[in-house]
């Protein structure tokens, strides 16, 4: 069986220094630097495993990040397909798959308010403290950097209805305050990706997944076998489902765990193994 095997990267596969921290100490690279400062790590041990696993599966990093700050990791390889700004856009051969963008546009129009309503939203609230600045990923979502200290569960929920009334969605994680469309998913992403392996190949392939979000929860919930890392957002919130492990260990070292996993299932080819 063709095996797909669609991994998150921030918190999931890389770590910031802080969060590499809250694990075992392991042998890893820098991954990215921005602005001279250390941003990312990768255990020497992730790398050569995806090295492994870009032999025998179809690897798709799958990440929240926009284009531009996917295209500025150092990363062990760059597989034929990435799923970029949590499923807005889809990279071939590190080009965008036009029909994919034409998908999600179309979409994004049917149920959606355009992004620039959602920036005349947050123009509402630029005075206040919480809301240190916010951007643009992709043009399909929002990222707005928070002071969570000051952001009350009252104004949060205020600014989750307005959101909700554009037809999108706000999710807080920690400094960062993710604003998506409904539609907007990357496990659509995953499986337009599976298709297109499907037609290439003549083959339905088989689904693992790793993720630490609930942005990433809908394509844990798509695949066959996830992996959850211990610590991460899922983890606290109790996320669980009987197709989901959730790591031993946290950082560098939980990568390592669902490299490993991943490579037993690939070496076997099937997702049940």
């Amino acid at each position: 069986m063709t095996l797909l095997v669609a991994g998150d990267l921030d918190q999931t596969l890389i770590f910031s220094p802080t969060a590499a921290a809250r694990g075992p100490d392991r042998p890893h690279r820098v991954v990215e630097v921005l602005d001279g400062r250390v941003i990312s790590l990768m255990s020497d041990e992730t790398e050569s495993g995806l090295l492994e696993l870009d032999r025998l599966a179809v690897f798709v990093p799958t990440t929240t990040r926009a284009r531009r700050q996917y295209e500025r990791l150092d990363l062990p390889t760059r597989p034929r397909y990435a799923v970029v700004a949590s499923g807005g856009g889809i990279l071939v051969d590190g080009e965008p798959d036009l029909d994919w963008a034409d998908s999600v546009a179309s979409r994004l129009h049917d149920v959606s308010s355009p992004v620039a309503a959602l920036r005349e939203v947050f123009d509402g609230y630029r005075d206040r403290e919480w809301l240190l600045r916010i951007r643009d990923a992709d043009d399909v979502f929002l990222v707005a950097a928070v002071d969570a200290d000051r952001l009350s569960a009252d104004e949060l929920a205020h600014v989750a209805s307005a959101c909700d009334g554009h037809g999108w969605r706000a999710l807080h994680q920690g400094r960062k305050l993710y604003v998506l469309p409904h539609a907007l998913d990357k496990a659509a992403a995953v499986a337009h990706v599976a298709a297109r392996v499907e037609q290439d190949t003549g083959v339905t392939p088989g689904l693992l997944a790793a993720g630490d979000t609930l942005l990433d929860w809908p394509m844990l919930c798509a695949a066959e076998r996830g992996w959850v890392p211990a610590g991460s957002e899922l983890a606290r919130l109790g996320r669980s489902a009987p197709h989901l492990t959730r790591t031993a260990q946290a950082g560098l070292a939980a990568a390592e765990e669902i490299v490993a996993a991943w490579l037993e299932h690939a070496a076997v080819g099937t997702p049940d193994a």
